[in-house]
Formats: structure tokens, C-alpha cells, sequence
């Protein structure tokens, strides 16, 4: 639970005034938000622990207590700025000073619609405190990276906060080899039964494509893993098998999970779920089109609670497995990777999905979406941060960008 403590500020000429009233409206805000573990505190005594700091600037000549209570404080704030005596000014004054030691914070002028923005600020200052507390685990390193394994660990922890914990394959596979059959064969039958058609697929194999997923839940839960990434060509030899369905389920329970033991897509997708609470989408960009900004994604797995219906198939490539051919109706959407050697690039555009036709030389599912404006489909090919693209439905570049600007490009 995150832990938030509100901090009214006011002059030293002031100290006597009672301001409970806004206090108390700041607090009942925040439980409209489902942040109920707030405390107040003072400005000037001792800062309990916290995840997230809301300063309460009451008036001009604050700034003392401000900078007293942010001198105490390491958590990402938002100020919230009356609209009379001089609170605003105030709070310009403290936070130009914040960004100079590189704090992490945000100005919400309580004007009309101030709960709105607010909101959408600590929506972001919840998945920023969340996400330090995070671990991502690595199952195999892939044979190409941006940088190596320590360097790339290292980053990840410096600029998003996760810990990444690397994995041997061995893990998984041992796993998987426990999975109780009758368990496997119950959960297989199942799957089948509310599957739209299962086309390649026999019962034997979705059996072991639920043991893989039933052994990766296993790993994940004794690893304490938020998310998690396979070197999944690796099970093909040793199973028969893939790890899509795996993969698909795992996204489906709120847990994001990748393949190819892509760090940089996974840390993606777990942030877009602490942000948005959607999962994403991993996928191939198979064509762009620069000129209609049309975008044609696949890939052999995705959460079944993103499709409105869906089919088992095989993996593509291999023609093994369980792959999921899912469908997705059209509406809203958001596009999003981020990449570069400083892990701080990235590409967010919303996007809208459009009607589209499968085609059997694509991976599974394939869903076609068109850009807000097609430079972004220009930047994919001439200034590419990578091939994984992510996919979340309904329209949050605004939510994430605002994410990025508070929280990334300082750091």
C-alpha cells in the first residue's frame, strides 16, 4: 500500500491559523483516489516514512516550511497551490529550489478541476514508487543486448527502479517438469473448451504448454518477480513446445511477462501496468506505412483480456506450441517503446485500431492500428529504438509522457 503523508505549509506569520479544513479536504481527495493510508505532518518536526508526499502550500511566505519539510522528505510531491494569498508564488519560488537538488515534483494549482490533475499526478508518483520497489526477472540472456547484463542491470535500477534478477533456464524447465499432469490436463481441457476453434494444437500439446506456464507461475512466485522475460526459442528443444500461452496468461493475471528475454520491452510493460493498470501488447511492427501512419503489429501471444475472442494456435516459426490468434475490436489505443543506450528514449503516440484481416505468414495475432500523426510512424524506421512495440488499449501518451518529464529524464 502506498504510504502518503500531507504536509500543509504556511508562513511563520501563520503558524497559529487553523487550516484543518483543507487539510481534510486534501485527505478525503486522496481516499476518492484509493490512497488511504495518508498522515499529515508537520513541516517542522519529524517526517515519518513515506511513499509519496502531497505539500499543502497555504500562502505566501511558506517557503521555509517547504523547504524544511522537502529537506526531511526523498519521496516524489506534488504542491498543491491555493488560489489566495500567494500560495501560487510560493510555490513557483519552492519548487524552482526542489528542481535545482533534483527532487521530483509537480505544481497543482487548486483551481477547477484540481482533483482531475491531481489525480493524474499521483498516478504517476504511485507507479514511479512502485516501480523501485520492483524486480523483473531474466530467464536466459539473449545473444544480442544494448549493453551487458551488468551494465544494463545497473541502468535499469539508476533510471526506472526495478531490480533485475537474472535466471538460468534451468529454473523454468525444472519447474515445469513438476507440474502435476492431471493438474495440467484439467487446466488444458478447459482452455480448449472456451476457445473460439483450437486449429493446430492436440490436447497433448496444450498440456505442456500449460506446464510451462504453470512452472513459470511457480518461478515467479518464489523469485518474488513483478514481471518477468524468457529466452523462450530455448524451451523449443527441450519441450516441444512454447512459452506463449505462458506468457498470455501471466499478462492476463496482472503480472507482465515477455519473450525473447527482452529487458528493455518487459521493463516497458510493467510500467505501462503500474501506470495505467493495462497490460500490454508485445509485438512485432510487420509494416508501417509513413504515409497513412498505418502500423500492422503481431506476435504469437497476448492477454486473453485484452481480445475479444481467440483462437490456439501453433507458434509461428516453429509450427510447435501453443500460440494464442487473438482478435481485437476497434477503438483507442496507445503505442508505446522505450529503448536508447541511456534507457530515457522513447516513442508514445495514441492510436486508434482499425479493421484488419489475418494473414497466415504473420505471427498470430496481428492488429493493425493507425498513429495520431504518421511522424511517429517515420521515427519507427529512421530512428528506431528497437523492433518490440507496446500495445495498450484507450489513449495515455499524455499520462506517460507527463511520467517520462517527472520522473525519467531527470534521473
Amino acid at each position: 500500500m502506498i504510504k502518503v503523508a500531507v504536509a500543509p505549509c504556511a508562513s511563520p506569520l501563520n503558524q497559529g491559523s487553523d487550516y484543518s479544513g483543507i487539510t481534510d479536504q486534501v485527505k478525503e481527495t486522496l481516499e476518492k483516489f484509493g490512497l488511504t493510508d495518508t498522515i499529515v505532518v508537520n513541516a517542522y518536526g519529524e517526517v515519518p516514512e513515506h511513499d509519496v508526499a502531497v505539500v499543502v502550500v497555504l500562502g505566501g511566505g511558506s517557503e521555509p516550511s517547504m523547504f524544511r519539510f522537502l529537506q526531511n522528505s526523498t519521496a516524489p510531491f506534488v504542491m498543491l497551490a491555493r488560489t489566495s494569498g500567494n500560495a501560487l508564488p510560493a510555490a513557483l519560488d519552492m519548487m524552482s529550489i526542489a528542481q535545482e537538488q533534483g527532487k521530483q515534483g509537480s505544481i497543482v494549482p487548486m483551481i477547477d478541476g484540481w482533483e482531475k490533475e491531481l489525480e493524474e499526478f499521483l498516478a504517476v508518483l504511485k507507479c514511479h514508487s512502485r516501480l523501485q520497489r520492483s524486480r523483473i526477472g531474466v530467464i536466459g540472456i539473449r545473444d544480442v543486448e544494448v549493453m551487458p547484463p551488468l551494465i544494463l542491470k545497473q541502468k535499469i535500477k539508476r533510471v526506472w527502479g526495478p531490480e533485475l534478477v537474472y535466471l538460468d533456464i534451468s529454473d523454468l524447465v525444472v519447474a515445469a517438469q513438476a507440474v502435476d499432469l492431471e493438474t495440467a490436463r484439467e487446466s488444458a481441457e478447459e482452455l480448449m473448451r472456451v476457445a473460439a476453434k483450437v486449429v493446430e494444437p492436440d490436447l497433448q500439446t496444450v498440456i505442456g504448454a500449460v506446464r510451462i506456464y504453470h512452472g513459470l507461475r511457480d518461478v515467479v512466485r518464489r523469485y518474488r518477480l513483478d514481471g518477468v522475460t524468457v529466452k523462450c526459442f530455448d524451451l523449443l528443444p527441450i519441450f516441444d513446445n512454447t512459452g506463449c500461452y505462458a506468457l498470455a496468461r501471466l499478462n492476463e493475471e496482472g503480472i507482465p511477462a515477455g519473450c525473447e528475454s527482452d529487458v528493455q520491452s518487459v521493463l516497458g510493460m510493467l510500467f505501462l501496468k503500474e501506470l495505467t493498470g493495462h497490460p500490454a501488447f508485445m509485438a512485432n511492427p510487420v509494416s508501417i506505412d509513413t504515409n497513412t501512419g498505418l502500423v500492422l503489429l503481431a506476435h504469437c501471444t497476448i492477454a486473453r483480456n485484452m481480445v475479444d475472442s481467440f483462437v490456439l494456435r501453433s507458434h509461428l516459426e516453429s509450427g510447435l506450441g501453443v500460440g494464442i490468434q487473438g482478435r481485437l475490436g476497434e477503438g483507442t489505443a496507445t503505442l508505446f517503446r522505450l529503448g536508447g543506450h541511456s534507457l530515457k528514449r522513447a516513442l508514445v503516440t495514441n492510436c486508434s485500431i482499425v479493421a484488419t484481416t489475418p494473414q497466415e505468414d504473420m505471427c498470430r495475432t496481428q492488429v493493425k492500428v493507425r498513429v495520431s500523426h504518421p511522424r511517429y510512424a517515420e521515427s519507427m524506421i529512421a530512428d528506431p529504438l528497437g523492433n518490440h512495440h507496446l500495445l495498450i488499449k484507450g489513449h495515455w501518451a499524455q499520462r506517460i509522457e507527463r511520467y517520462l518529464a517527472m520522473c525519467v529524464a531527470q534521473r
